[in-house]
This record gives structure tokens, C-alpha cells and sequence, in this order.
């Protein structure tokens, strides 16, 4: 079975299958008695492994059965009577030189969206894909940095969104995605350079949001989020050199000075801050010279009362320092923190 590709069609040719037409930018090869199963796109690799690792539609291939499954998918009488091609779970169109993606692609049948558009440099629209079943979006659209909006996709099935557009510097919005189900936010605006804002995401089951928002330069707000069960959260506004306002997050879950290091790190346009509300570790704000008394005064309000524990330190630097009065000061002290 070879199935090869140009940017516009797909060719299939084996004894039991004869087909052109319908864009599928993938190349499939298997091997006997090595099994192995390797993807191509555009003559560039995107993926390896074993026969027995690798399922369509969710049936595992087989060498007797390969040929059957892929007829399944690729071949009706017409080449598709209702003009769709359906994508197998867990696919990748890594390096495609699409400027948009096919509106023909039934992906009612994937999970799994692993690295489905892994750099996909080239892309600027992406059609409204049935996601509906999609658990997994880890990677899904990493470094598709000439892609500035996406559709409303369904992603209220979604539990894992690690790095789903990490890259893609010209995002400059995000429509109101449910992500009532997501407890895994890292890495996922990293590097959204071009983003303004961020819609209302619910964020009340996520555990990490570890550089959530990491290097969103052109970020100048943040809505209220959800932190309750977040237990690790470092990075999440490295770089958000525009960042003014940030509301008030819940830190009562984190137990460990690691897992909030660097996360206000170079936000020195920060202003207003609702403050780390409950917090039991260090953590500084030594970047953010210009937050106003309030601000400063809602992160010391916040602060868990450590008595009988071990001292914490809250680092706000000697500027902020000097806007603070010797009782202000105090209701941290009184609570067993050092300000620095």
C-alpha cells in the first residue's frame, strides 16, 4: 500500500484501490515482516512506528486487514458521495504547506488531535471541523504562526490544551472555547505575541497553568479565572510585557515556591493586581515597579497567616516598598512574612 501526495491531491494505488482526488496530504507505507508504519507529508517525515501501535477509525491495523480499513476510509464508488474524506483518529499533517485546510475533512471520528496541524506555517483559515469527540488537543496547532483566528470549535470534551497554539504569533483573538473540561492549560497562548485579550475561559477544573500566557507581549488584561485547583502556575505571565491589570487568583492549592517562580517575571507595565489570594509560599513581584498601594495591598491582604510556620518572603523591590506605610507593612509581618 503507497499513498502519496502533491498539495492538491491524493493518489492511492494497490490492488484493491485505485483512487485520485480529495486532498489527504499524507503518505502511508507499511513493511512486512517489520511492521512498521511510517507518515509523510510532502516527502517530509511526521511520524513512525509499529503496525500494532496504529488504529483507523478506531480498528487496529493489522497486515491482513490494513488494506480493508484504508478502503474504508478512502474509497467509495463516487470517491466519496457526500464529497467528505474521513480522517482517522490521531492523524498529523505536520509541515503542510496549506494555506488553508481542506473543508471536505470529516473528523467526526478523532479523539486524538495530537499535532494534527503541527507547524503548519503557511496556514491562515481553518474550516469549522466537527471536534465534538476530541479529548486530547496537545500540540494541535503549534507554530501555526500565520494563522490569526480560529472558529468556534467544540471543545467542551477537551481535558488536555498543553501548547495548542503555542507559536502562533499572529492569533490575535480567541473566541469563547469551552473549556469547562480542561485541567491542562500549560503552554497553551505561549508565544500568541499578537494576542490583545482572552475571552472568559472556564479554568475552574485546571491543575496547571504553568506558562499559560507566556511571552503574550501585546496582552494587556486578563479576565477573571478560576484558580482554585490549579497546584502549579511558574511562567504564567513571563514576558507579558503589556500586561496592566490582573485580577485576583486563587494560589490556596500551591504548596511549593517552584511551582509560582517567574510568574510575574518582566510584567513591568502590571498596575492593577487582584493578588495571589491564599498563597503559603514566596513568590515576587520585583518586576512590577509600578502597581498601585491598592494592589500592593490586595497581594499582602492575600497572604495565608504562616504563624507557627516558616517564614515567607513576598518580594515587591524597594520601589514598591517605599509606597507602603509602616502598619501596611505590619499586616504581613503580623503574619509571619518578610516583604523584600
Amino acid at each position: 500500500m503507497i499513498i502519496t501526495t502533491t498539495s492538491k491531491s491524493v493518489k492511492i494505488e494497490d490492488s484493491n484501490i485505485v483512487y485520485t482526488g480529495g486532498l489527504s496530504a499524507f503518505t502511508y507505507t507499511y513493511s512486512i515482516p517489520t511492521d512498521s508504519v511510517t507518515f509523510y507529508q510532502n516527502n517530509k517525515l511526521i511520524a513512525t512506528g509499529v503496525l500494532s501501535d496504529t488504529t483507523i477509525n478506531g480498528t487496529q491495523l493489522t497486515e491482513t486487514n490494513i488494506d480493508t480499513e484504508l478502503e474504508k476510509v478512502f474509497k467509495t464508488p463516487s470517491g466519496g458521495s457526500d464529497g467528505k474524506v474521513t480522517l482517522p483518529n490521531n492523524i498529523k499533517f505536520g509541515y503542510a504547506e496549506w494555506e488553508e485546510v481542506p473543508n471536505n475533512y470529516d473528523t467526526s471520528q478523532i479523539t486524538n488531535m495530537t499535532q494534527i496541524f503541527y507547524y503548519n506555517t503557511a496556514l491562515t483559515t481553518i474550516p469549522m471541523l466537527n471536534t465534538s469527540n476530541v479529548t486530547n488537543m496537545y500540540y494541535a496547532f503549534y507554530y501555526c504562526w500565520s494563522l490569526p483566528s480560529i472558529p468556534l470549535l467544540d471543545t467542551s470534551n477537551v481535558t488536555n490544551m498543553e501548547a495548542t497554539f503555542i507559536g502562533c504569533s499572529a492569533l490575535t483573538t480567541i473566541p469563547l472555547i469551552n473549556t469547562s473540561n480542561v485541567t491542562n492549560f500549560y503552554n497553551t497562548f505561549s508565544g500568541c505575541s499578537a494576542l490583545t485579550s482572552i475571552p472568559q475561559l472556564d479554568t475552574s477544573k485546571a491543575t496547571s497553568t504553568r506558562e499559560m500566557f507566556n511571552n503574550c507581549t501585546s496582552l494587556t488584561s486578563i479576565p477573571q479565572l478560576d484558580t482554585s485547583n490549579v497546584i502549579e502556575m511558574r511562567n504564567m505571565f513571563f514576558k507579558c510585557t503589556k500586561l496592566t491589570t490582573i485580577p485576583a487568583l486563587n494560589a490556596g492549592e500551591i504548596l511549593n515556591k517552584s511551582a509560582v517562580g517567574n510568574v510575574f517575571n518582566q510584567c513591568a507595565a502590571l498596575t492593577d493586581f487582584g493578588g495571589l489570594q491564599g498563597i503559603r509560599v514566596s513568590y515576587s513581584l520585583s518586576f512590577s515597579n509600578n502597581l498601585t498601594v491598592d494592589s500592593l495591598m490586595n497581594c499582602i491582604n492575600g497572604l495565608a497567616d504562616l504563624t507557627g510556620s516558616t517564614t515567607m518572603v513576598l518580594t515587591i523591590g524597594s520601589t514598591n516598598l517605599a509606597k507602603l506605610s509602616a502598619e501596611q507593612i505590619a499586616i504581613a509581618t503580623d503574619k509571619n512574612w518578610t516583604l523584600a
